[in-house]
């Protein structure tokens, strides 16, 4: 994705509304989420390579947000069954 399509990403918000609440996500956001799902888990390296062509501090944000907002849980490898 070129610099000025991450920038227009990166500003442009659409509204979801999942049964109580309303959310407020960029493309990138969904994406993730849509990635993340098909998997259940995933790893940041994996995620940030596979999905954000190797930008990683653009992945650390999207999923600090989507944690932020509940629609995501962050945790070690060590802590998975």
């Amino acid at each position: 994705m070129s610099t000025s399509n991450r920038l227009i990403d990166a500003m442009i918000h659409r509204g979801y509304r999942v049964r109580d609440r309303a959310y407020l996500l960029r493309n990138s956001e969904v994406y993730s989420l849509t990635k993340v799902g098909k998997f259940r888990v995933i790893a940041p390296r994996d995620l940030a390579k596979y999905t954000y062509g190797g930008d990683r501090q653009r992945m650390e944000t999207d999923v600090r947000r989507l944690v932020r907002e509940g629609l995501l849980v962050t945790k070690p490898a060590s802590d998975l069954p």
